[in-house]
């Protein structure tokens, strides 16, 4: 806050910073399924907020992952206020 005053008048100017503060994160990578030998999908980890990290645990950091294998895939996501969550996914191929 600044103060000036004048002959006739007071001027008071008051500056106010405002943040947006999103106080949780929930990951969702869905339930465990199965697709055909020879085929791959897109796991999304996020929610298109800013300022948030994705770990998966190959260490890559993107928000979509692409799965060619079957297997146990997991992320962590986090964002620059500490906070975080996880999720895990298991998908199997069938022939």
């Amino acid at each position: 806050m600044s103060c000036s005053i004048s002959q006739n008048s007071i001027n008071f100017s008051i500056f106010i910073d405002c943040t947006l503060i999103i106080d949780s994160i929930e990951v969702n990578l869905g339930s465990d399924f199965q697709i055909c030998d020879g085929a791959s999908t897109i796991l999304n980890a996020g929610n298109n907020f800013p300022n948030m990290d994705y770990l998966w645990n190959d260490n890559s950091t993107g928000q979509l992952y692409s799965v060619n294998s079957d297997g146990l895939y997991y992320v962590t996501v986090s964002d620059d206020l500490g906070c975080e969550d996880s999720d895990s996914i298991n998908i199997t191929y069938s022939i």
